[in-house]
Protein backbone atom coordinates (compact mmCIF):
# COMPACT_ATOMS: atom_id res chain seq x y z
CA UNK A 1 0.00 0.00 0.00
CA UNK A 2 1.30 3.40 -0.88
CA UNK A 3 0.32 6.95 0.21
CA UNK A 4 -1.01 9.38 -2.33
CA UNK A 5 0.54 11.88 -3.29
CA UNK A 6 -0.24 15.56 -2.22
CA UNK A 7 -2.39 18.32 -3.58
CA UNK A 8 -0.46 19.29 -7.05
CA UNK A 9 1.05 16.53 -7.23
CA UNK A 10 0.62 13.66 -9.95
CA UNK A 11 1.82 10.03 -9.03
CA UNK A 12 3.45 8.12 -12.07
CA UNK A 13 1.81 4.83 -11.03
CA UNK A 14 -0.04 3.72 -6.93
CA UNK A 15 -1.64 0.57 -6.70
CA UNK A 16 -3.85 0.53 -4.13
CA UNK A 17 -6.44 -2.61 -3.71
CA UNK A 18 -7.18 -3.27 -7.31
CA UNK A 19 -6.98 -0.13 -8.44
CA UNK A 20 -4.23 2.49 -10.32
CA UNK A 21 -3.98 6.12 -9.86
CA UNK A 22 -2.27 7.17 -12.79
CA UNK A 23 -1.52 11.03 -13.53
CA UNK A 24 -3.70 11.97 -10.75
CA UNK A 25 -7.15 10.10 -11.50
CA UNK A 26 -7.93 6.81 -10.00
CA UNK A 27 -8.97 4.18 -12.37
CA UNK A 28 -10.69 0.53 -11.69
CA UNK A 29 -8.61 -1.84 -13.66
CA UNK A 30 -10.30 -3.66 -16.67
CA UNK A 31 -11.74 -6.96 -16.00
CA UNK A 32 -10.88 -8.67 -19.12
CA UNK A 33 -8.56 -7.59 -22.16
CA UNK A 34 -9.99 -7.02 -25.60
CA UNK A 35 -9.27 -9.99 -27.85
CA UNK A 36 -8.20 -9.79 -31.52
CA UNK A 37 -10.77 -10.28 -34.47
CA UNK A 38 -11.20 -13.96 -36.32
CA UNK A 39 -11.62 -13.63 -39.57
CA UNK A 40 -14.96 -14.63 -39.37
CA UNK A 41 -15.49 -11.65 -37.20
CA UNK A 42 -13.78 -9.62 -39.76
CA UNK A 43 -16.39 -10.67 -42.30
CA UNK A 44 -19.06 -10.19 -40.14
CA UNK A 45 -17.37 -6.48 -39.50
CA UNK A 46 -18.37 -5.77 -43.44
CA UNK A 47 -21.74 -7.77 -43.77
CA UNK A 48 -22.55 -5.76 -41.05
CA UNK A 49 -21.91 -2.57 -42.15
CA UNK A 50 -22.99 -3.26 -46.21
CA UNK A 51 -26.38 -4.02 -44.62
CA UNK A 52 -26.42 -0.70 -42.71
CA UNK A 53 -25.40 1.45 -44.83
CA UNK A 54 -28.05 -0.50 -47.58
CA UNK A 55 -31.08 0.41 -45.77
CA UNK A 56 -32.29 2.73 -47.97
CA UNK A 57 -35.25 3.77 -45.77
CA UNK A 58 -33.21 5.31 -42.98
CA UNK A 59 -30.36 6.50 -45.23
CA UNK A 60 -28.19 9.49 -43.62
CA UNK A 61 -30.80 10.05 -40.92
CA UNK A 62 -29.09 9.20 -37.65
CA UNK A 63 -25.97 10.40 -35.91
CA UNK A 64 -22.48 8.81 -35.65
CA UNK A 65 -23.18 6.95 -32.74
CA UNK A 66 -26.86 5.87 -33.75
CA UNK A 67 -24.99 4.53 -36.82
CA UNK A 68 -22.18 2.25 -35.11
CA UNK A 69 -25.27 1.00 -32.95
CA UNK A 70 -26.90 -0.21 -35.90
CA UNK A 71 -24.03 -1.64 -36.98
CA UNK A 72 -23.49 -3.04 -33.50
CA UNK A 73 -27.38 -4.66 -33.77
CA UNK A 74 -26.28 -6.40 -37.74
CA UNK A 75 -23.33 -7.70 -36.28
CA UNK A 76 -24.99 -9.37 -32.87
CA UNK A 77 -27.48 -10.73 -35.51
CA UNK A 78 -24.10 -12.01 -38.26
CA UNK A 79 -21.97 -13.10 -35.61
CA UNK A 80 -20.48 -16.64 -35.48
CA UNK A 81 -21.03 -18.58 -32.69
CA UNK A 82 -18.85 -18.44 -29.40
CA UNK A 83 -17.66 -14.51 -30.52
CA UNK A 84 -16.65 -11.95 -27.73
CA UNK A 85 -18.77 -9.16 -27.05
CA UNK A 86 -18.27 -5.72 -28.69
CA UNK A 87 -19.41 -2.49 -28.59
CA UNK A 88 -19.52 0.05 -31.35
CA UNK A 89 -16.38 2.37 -30.59
CA UNK A 90 -14.43 -1.35 -31.26
CA UNK A 91 -16.68 -2.59 -34.32
CA UNK A 92 -15.55 1.43 -35.36
CA UNK A 93 -11.74 1.04 -35.03
CA UNK A 94 -12.05 -2.63 -36.60
CA UNK A 95 -13.89 -1.01 -39.54
CA UNK A 96 -11.39 1.81 -40.18
CA UNK A 97 -8.67 -1.04 -40.35
CA UNK A 98 -10.25 -2.43 -43.07
CA UNK A 99 -11.44 0.13 -44.78
CA UNK A 100 -7.74 1.51 -44.92
CA UNK A 101 -6.32 -1.60 -46.55
CA UNK A 102 -9.31 -2.63 -48.56
CA UNK A 103 -9.76 1.25 -50.17
CA UNK A 104 -5.57 0.87 -50.88
CA UNK A 105 -6.36 -3.04 -52.70
CA UNK A 106 -9.58 -2.36 -54.56
CA UNK A 107 -7.75 1.06 -56.75
CA UNK A 108 -4.70 -1.52 -57.15
CA UNK A 109 -7.06 -4.44 -58.55
CA UNK A 110 -9.03 -2.62 -60.61
CA UNK A 111 -6.14 -0.73 -62.27
CA UNK A 112 -4.95 -3.81 -62.66
CA UNK A 113 -7.38 -5.20 -64.30
CA UNK A 114 -8.23 -2.23 -66.36
CA UNK A 115 -4.73 -2.60 -67.66
CA UNK A 116 -4.24 -6.46 -67.82
CA UNK A 117 -2.33 -7.87 -70.65
CA UNK A 118 -3.85 -10.20 -72.86
CA UNK A 119 -4.02 -13.54 -71.72
CA UNK A 120 -3.89 -12.80 -68.25
CA UNK A 121 -6.51 -14.28 -65.75
CA UNK A 122 -8.28 -13.22 -63.07
CA UNK A 123 -5.81 -15.04 -60.90
CA UNK A 124 -2.98 -13.70 -62.26
CA UNK A 125 -4.11 -10.54 -61.84
CA UNK A 126 -5.28 -10.96 -58.39
CA UNK A 127 -1.48 -12.85 -57.77
CA UNK A 128 -0.39 -9.13 -59.15
CA UNK A 129 -2.07 -6.54 -56.76
CA UNK A 130 -1.34 -8.71 -53.59
CA UNK A 131 2.24 -8.20 -54.78
CA UNK A 132 1.92 -4.94 -55.66
CA UNK A 133 0.05 -4.17 -52.29
CA UNK A 134 2.84 -5.52 -49.89
CA UNK A 135 5.03 -2.17 -48.72
CA UNK A 136 6.60 -1.61 -45.46
CA UNK A 137 3.46 0.20 -44.59
CA UNK A 138 1.09 -2.64 -45.56
CA UNK A 139 2.86 -5.90 -45.14
CA UNK A 140 0.22 -8.28 -46.11
CA UNK A 141 -3.49 -7.81 -47.06
CA UNK A 142 -5.41 -10.14 -45.36
CA UNK A 143 -8.88 -8.55 -46.09
CA UNK A 144 -9.95 -10.47 -49.30
CA UNK A 145 -13.02 -11.63 -47.88
CA UNK A 146 -14.25 -8.65 -47.29
CA UNK A 147 -13.29 -6.93 -51.00
CA UNK A 148 -15.44 -9.66 -51.81
CA UNK A 149 -18.45 -8.47 -49.28
CA UNK A 150 -18.06 -4.95 -49.91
Amino acid sequence: MSTAPAVGEEAAVTVEGGRRRQRGRWRCRRQRRSTHYTKAESIVVARALDAVMSDAPVGTNHTELSFWRRVLVAYDDFKPRGAVPREPDQIHKKWGRILRAVKRFAGIYENNQRTAESGRSEAGVKALSFSMFNTKEFPKFGYWEEYLVL
